[in-house]
């Protein structure tokens, strides 16, 4: 594992992701496939897709719509609302790589042992998760994600809405999910190896040609 000090959304951090599963990709090793490598039709579609984006560089990704834009300006005020509740202070870290085909973006570090996931929804989301507790699927992966590939013992989920002060932050703490981990043990190895298969192969058809 190795930690970059970059800021999220600058050329440096996108240069980081190209070709990398993230926390919003990695879902796709938890399905079990078919065809003869185990990988699923997401996983299979996800190892040409980040293979690609070695070569040609990070996909255009730079769309922002008004939820996203609302998320980041809420973002730092919500770490230090965590920081000032919990009385710790958050490591800022914009990636952490995990060999040549992993990694993830977290929103914090904290302590040796912990880290930090933040969401901030629209109210309505809020207060779904205010009532009920139910973490989104995707969302738990992510965390799980982070987990996996930090090595972190722990992880914060927090929820984050400036006008139900002082109810404004809702914090979960999150384990690794030891049949999750399982999966990826399983699936990570076969991935990354077909990657190097297709980049392998783009290399060898360069020298002939």
């Amino acid at each position: 594992m190795m930690a970059h000090i970059v800021e999220q959304g600058s050329d440096e951090w996108r240069a980081l992701r190209a070709g990398r599963v993230g926390g919003t990709s990695c879902a796709a090793l938890l399905t079990n496939g078919k065809n003869g490598n185990g990988l699923g039709v997401g996983a299979q579609a996800m190892v040409y897709r980040k293979a690609a984006e070695y070569i040609t560089g990070p996909e255009d990704d730079t769309y922002i719509n008004a939820a996203m834009e609302r998320g980041t300006a809420l973002e730092p005020i919500a770490r230090r609302r965590y920081e000032n509740e919990y009385f710790c202070t958050v490591q800022q870290v914009g990636y952490i790589s995990e060999g040549e085909y992993l990694g993830v973006s977290p929103d914090g570090l904290v302590g040796e042992d912990g880290g930090l996931e933040i969401k901030c929804p629209a109210a309505e989301e809020f207060l779904r998760f205010f009532d009920t507790r139910e973490m989104k699927k995707e969302y738990y992966t992510q965390v799980q994600w982070s987990l996996y590939i930090s090595g972190r013992k722990w992880w914060d989920f927090v929820y984050y809405h400036p006008e139900f002060a002082p109810m404004d932050l809702i914090c979960e703490r999150f384990y690794p999910d030891a049949g999750m981990f399982a999966a990826w043990d399983e699936k990570v190895p076969v991935y990354c190896a077909e990657v190097a298969r297709v980049l392998n192969k783009v290399e060898a058809g360069k020298a002939v040609s």
